[in-house]
Order: structure tokens, then C-alpha cells, then sequence
């Protein structure tokens, strides 16, 4: 196990595709908040200003890491290395946990970091969010990302694992929000609400 996650570990940093689109993330968001765009002129402090380029960066992030953990699962599928990891005596539960590590929490890890970064650029000396409200956001990100690692090794196809989580956070949890309050009763209908990760992202990132 400790060979496999220091391979696994080497492939995952020296996967450019990862790098490229954390930067890209941040990139977005800074233009999202720039002057270039009209889209948040409603805004008018800078903590609206982030609290909605953040609205915006949840989507963001769920279209990112499902083509980063997508890409990079689907081409260890192509490439057989799986295959030949389970010819050498590891199991299938061995391998999607290790790849879990570095495309889970490492690379929740790094957005996590472009999204301080963010912050701290828009903020400058201003403190918008609290150590506990980046741990949350924290979480969250690896909630997002080990599922998408989880339905890609389900499927043995990273394309299929990434479209599919993309549904799951996007169309398919706006649809069961919508089904819970029409079917639910009040109370169970907010703490249905509680537990989906878009809900939690909108109340940890309100200003």
C-alpha cells in the first residue's frame, strides 16, 4: 500500500491537466470579480462581491474536478495500469482507495488553496471568512471530489464517472430539492436541505 500511494502520488502531481485547471479556477474567479465583466455590477462591497463570485466558483469547481478526476481515472483505465496493479496482487477496494487520497483530499487541497489565494487577493486586510468556514469549504470540496472518484471507479470509465457526477451536484440536486419541498413536510424538508453539499456551500460562503 505505502509503494502504491507514493506512484500514485507521483502520477497525480505530474499530471499537468490538475495544475492547469486549479490556476484556471482562480483565473476565473479573479475575472469574475474584475471590472471586465457586468455580471456582478449589482454588487456593491466587496464582500457581495465575493460572496457571489463563490456562488459562482461552486459550479466552477464541480465542472473542474469532474474533468481533472475524469481525465486522469479514465486514462488509468485506457492505459491498463489498474489491470496491471491488480495483476500485481492489489485489490480493486486497495486501488480506489489510494486514488482517493491524491484526487480526493489533495486536490480538494489545492482548490482549497486557489480559493484563499482568492480571497486573500479580493480582501487584501479585510478577513471575510473565518478559519472554520475554510475547513467547511474544505470538506465539502472533498465530498465533491471523492464521489467523482467513486463513480469513476464504479463504472470503470472516467468520462461516464465525471458526466455523471456532474449531474449529481448540478441537475440532479436542484431536481431533488425541488421534489423534497414539494413532497416533504416543512421540517423535513430543511433538514433535507442541511445535508446537500450546494445548500451547504450557499450558507458557508454568506458573508
Amino acid at each position: 500500500m505505502p509503494k502504491l500511494l507514493k506512484v500514485e502520488g507521483y502520477r497525480f502531481f505530474k499530471n499537468l491537466a490538475v495544475w492547469v485547471l486549479a490556476v484556471g479556477l482562480l483565473c476565473m474567479a479573479l475575472f469574475l470579480s474584475s471590472d471586465q465583466t457586468d455580471l456582478l455590477l449589482a454588487e456593491e462591497t466587496i464582500e457581495g462581491i465575493i460572496t457571489s463570485t463563490m456562488k459562482i466558483t461552486n459550479l466552477l469547481i464541480v465542472l473542474i474536478v469532474s474533468v481533472a478526476i475524469g481525465t486522469y481515472v479514465g486514462k488509468e483505465f485506457k492505459q491498463k495500469t489498474i489491470c496491471y496493479e491488480i495483476m500485481r496482487g492489489f485489490r480493486f477496494w486497495q486501488i480506489s482507495f489510494i486514488k482517493t487520497i491524491p484526487c480526493g483530499f489533495i486536490l480538494a487541497a489545492i482548490l482549497q488553496g486557489g480559493i484563499i489565494l482568492y480571497a486573500s487577493i479580493m480582501q487584501k486586510n479585510c478577513h471575510v471568512y473565518s478559519l472554520e468556514r475554510y475547513l467547511l469549504m474544505y470538506l465539502i470540496i472533498c465530498h465533491i471530489c471523492t464521489c467523482v472518484v467513486l463513480f469513476a471507479m464504479l463504472f470503470k470509465d472516467g468520462a461516464i464517472g465525471g458526466c455523471l457526477a456532474f449531474v449529481r451536484f448540478t441537475m440532479l440536486n436542484v431536481a431533488a430539492l425541488f421534489l423534497a419541498e414539494i413532497i416533504l413536510p416543512r421540517n423535513l424538508y430543511e433538514l433535507y436541505t442541511t445535508l446537500s453539499p450546494m445548500s451547504q456551500w450557499s450558507v458557508v460562503i454568506n458573508v
